[in-house]
């Protein structure tokens, strides 16, 4: 399916025990990676098929959700999957998005894969959660795995869509509010650590080291080459560090810079525009904390101590 910015009008409404680890793979090529490529590495031989699209259906059920007889499509920039923000032309406010698959010449990492499936998870966990506000649980309206992911209503701005960049203090009203609403995302917890849908690690340092090594041999499939000793040494310099932290929680790990929706007049979060990226894992694993603004930093609470410190820059 082909989406443009167009007017629709619609009718109806293990690694083993890391101690010991060892990471020893074959010489490979000096290299650069590259998102696109004529050949997919061996891991992605086997995937899911991905069903064509239904454009009538989803716009029917978007109109449902929107209250509106026609449909305005803005396709979303700087999203790794193919993203489109869904609203009545006369309501810019609220609108649903649309997640859709990369174009097929793009390689995904190892852990950039299924993240339509893990959005959708995670909505379903959000759903039942009692701690958030209302305004800030959008709903899963429909999702096809590895076809599409249809979210919404939301209701306010995405930060991408400011025409203008905010003053300094109303920026630090909505990092406080940002901080505050990843604070209760993480508030919701799982026994074991790792993916959303099928956490099976009972320390976040195994589940790190298991992690790790996905990205050895995702360097492997581009090749390039990383300084394995060196990798091995720091994991084992800082296991009883990784291994410390007492709980998984829901973590948002990659948070685009202006993924984030809220109320243009008060400031207030109201959620975010990709939910796809979430793990079992320690809070400190988010790259939010990596550019955490003092707005950031009052909203969620303190974050020093040389533990998080150091699993932050892990």
């Amino acid at each position: 399916m082909s989406l443009a910015a167009t007017c629709v009008s619609i009718s109806t409404p293990s690694f083993p025990a890391l101690h010991h680890m060892d990471i020893c793979p074959p010489p490979i090529l000096g290299g650069t990676t590259s998102r696109t490529s004529a050949a997919s590495p061996p891991h992605m031989a086997a995937k899911p098929a991905v069903r064509p699209l239904d454009r009538t259906a989803i716009l029917r059920t978007a109109s449902v959700a929107l209250r509106s007889d026609s449909v305005e499509i803005h396709r979303l920039d700087d999203h790794l999957y193919r993203s489109y923000r869904l609203s009545d032309p006369s309501d810019d406010d609220t609108f649903c998005v649309l997640k859709c698959p990369p174009a097929p010449n793009t390689r995904l990492l190892r852990h950039e894969q299924d993240r339509l499936s893990t959005e959708a998870h995670c909505l379903q966990i959000l759903s039942r959660r009692r701690g958030l506000p209302i305004n800030q649980q959008p709903a899963l309206l429909d999702h096809q795995p590895a076809s599409f992911t249809l979210v919404g209503p939301q209701s306010g701005i995405i930060l991408s869509d400011l025409e203008t960049p905010l003053s300094p203090s109303r920026r630090r009203v909505l990092d406080r509010s940002l901080g505050q609403h990843l604070r209760r995302l993480n508030a919701i917890t799982c026994p074991t650590f790792g993916q959303l849908q099928r956490p099976q690690h009972q320390s976040w340092a195994r589940c790190f080291a298991s992690m790790l090594l996905e990205a050895v041999r995702d360097a492997e499939d581009g090749l390039v080459s990383l300084p394995y000793s060196e990798v091995r040494a720091q994991l084992k310099r800082h296991w009883d560090r990784l291994d410390s932290v007492p709980e998984a929680r829901l973590t948002v790990t990659e948070l685009p810079a202006d993924g984030v929706v809220f109320d243009e007049r008060t400031g207030e979060v109201r959620g975010l525009v990709d939910y796809g990226s979430a793990m079992w894992a320690d809070p400190m694993f988010g790259d939010c904390f990596l550019r955490a603004s003092e707005g950031f930093v009052e909203g969620y609470g303190a974050v020093g101590g040389e533990d998080q410190r150091v699993r932050r820059l892990l």
